[in-house]
């Protein structure tokens, strides 16, 4: 009985948002939870061991989980996976933000088509962020190659199970940064469609972007997810997959902040593909 009456205290001060749905149903979400962090998590023991691989900024996310007491960051700057095998090539194909939809989405179905030209024979994941895209991509590139899509989470795991059935798939995926394993040749080859920046519309994330420090940790939330993408493929020392990133925003936006990418992934980076030359073989 806790939460209720926590929440119903801490609405009178603000800094949450709601969402009203069918049947009279109302989500509440804290805009911040460093103060959630500060009462409800931290004071329950003395120690805690918090593991990730992509803590970008230790002071950032001490600040945002709401720890206060003294803490030791262990940075582990090299992954134990070789650069060779998670080449991550940067190849400003299209500007996707949305309000240049009109005129940038067809030069990323070009791009998209390049990579699947330079790699007929592989599992092909390609991050889309979104239904729409994901959809707007798959019947661009239906005719020439196995594809597949979902226009719902809950045909997600079935088309995933019918990508991993056929060898030389393409799964163009509006959901999958996280929580999926394709080691081996489930996934020889990544592609960013777009990089993964909050929704403004979301109420949560344009509440946020408003207040002190908005617009680094909206970076950082694209950061880490995009870093998520790039480790669906590549599963261990001995695994290997090509990842291609063809947003424009990356050069634009991310190389802006680039002390924010951890440095092992960075290492992975390669600027040396054109997007002529990429496209160079496509019909």
């Amino acid at each position: 009985d806790a939460l209720p009456i926590l929440l119903a205290d801490d609405l009178r001060k603000g800094g949450w948002v709601y969402d009203g749905y069918a049947q009279d149903n109302v989500i509440f979400r804290p805009i911040e939870i460093n103060d959630l962090g500060q009462r409800m998590v931290w004071p329950h023991s003395k120690r805690f061991l918090l593991m990730s691989a992509t803590i970008l900024s230790a002071d950032k996310m001490s600040e945002q989980l709401g720890v206060t007491d003294t803490w030791d960051f262990i940075d582990v700057p090299d992954s134990p996976f070789p650069i060779e095998h998670r080449p991550i090539f940067i190849v400003p194909v299209a500007d996707m933000a949305f309000r240049l939809k009109n005129e940038e989405w067809p030069k990323m179905i070009e791009g998209v088509k390049g990579v699947l030209n330079r790699h007929p024979d592989e599992r092909i994941l390609v991050h889309c962020v979104s239904y729409e895209l994901a959809n707007y991509l798959y019947s661009a590139c239906r005719r020439d190659r196995f594809c597949l899509t979902y226009t719902n989470s809950s045909q997600r795991d079935q088309i995933l199970i019918e990508y991993k059935n056929n060898p030389g798939a393409v799964i163009f995926a509006a959901s999958m940064d996280r929580g999926i394993d394709l080691p081996g040749d489930l996934c020889r080859v990544q592609v960013i469609t777009k990089i993964p920046f909050g929704n403004l519309k979301d109420k949560r994330v344009n509440a946020r972007m408003r207040m002190r420090g908005g617009n680094t940790w909206y970076k950082m939330n694209a950061i880490r997810t995009m870093v998520q993408m790039t480790g669906r493929g590549v599963r261990s020392e001995d695994d290997y997959a090509t990842t291609y990133i063809l947003d424009k925003q990356f050069i634009s936006n991310i190389m802006s902040s680039k002390y924010l990418l951890p440095q092992w992934w960075s290492k992975a980076m390669k600027m040396d593909l054109s997007p002529r030359k990429l496209m160079s073989n496509v019909r």
